[in-house]
């Protein structure tokens, strides 16, 4: 299905302008289909839902193969299309650009730490000696879920009682990240109808 409307796509564009054209597929968020006993996308951290693909396709540009190793993320995409425009990257922009990995003109950028949120949850994913891990813990009760990426890529093992040096390591870390709690926000309520609440619904973001 997908690679059916990427073709019209690719279709859509004049052959004179296909070595000039870059197209990238990505995705906002994956979804749970009961790995953790969890179907949806809407309030957890695990990996299905936050491991999203990336793909960079721009013929005689980007090498067939290229494979960037440590984690990216989406606010890594507009100074990477910037970069690939030859436009100036405005100051205060979130993220880096990815264009000289990409396109072989430089090194693979070093691995940042990378904080997660979403409505129930805070996440944390940075490298240790010991691996790459991730910690993830709820709002309500604080209970942390600590995953060594390296070894457990799935992150179903929780570490968080047996690795004690790694959680107070990442804990130490995660007290520095900018999380925002979103208890007691104030909300504005809007009411809307039927058929838009059917999709809502369909798309997971009610329940």
């Amino acid at each position: 299905y997908l690679d059916t409307f990427v073709d019209q796509l690719l279709a859509a564009v004049p052959q004179s302008k296909r070595r000039s054209t870059v197209v990238i597929l990505t995705s906002d968020h994956g979804e749970a289909f009961f790995e953790h006993r969890y179907l949806g996308h809407s309030h957890v951290l695990y990996e299905e839902v936050v491991r999203v693909p990336l793909v960079v396709w721009w013929p005689d540009k980007v090498a067939a193969g290229t494979r960037i190793q440590v984690p990216t993320q989406t606010v890594d995409l507009l100074p990477t299309i910037l970069d690939f425009a030859g436009l100036p990257l405005p100051t205060g922009l979130e993220g880096r650009s990815l264009s000289e990995p990409l396109l072989g003109t430089g090194p693979e950028p070093e691995m940042t730490p990378i904080f997660l949120q979403s409505p129930k949850f805070f996440g944390l994913i940075d490298d240790l000696p010991t691996g790459r891990y991730k910690l993830t813990v709820r709002l309500k009760n604080q209970h942390p879920r600590l995953v060594n990426l390296t070894v457990d890529p799935e992150g179903k093992t929780n570490l968080a009682e047996s690795h004690p040096a790694e959680l107070a390591a990442m804990n130490s870390r995660m007290s520095s990240m900018p999380f925002e709690d979103p208890r007691g926000r104030s909300v504005e309520r809007e009411e809307f109808e039927d058929s838009e609440l059917q999709e809502l619904k369909a798309l997971g973001y009610i329940e």
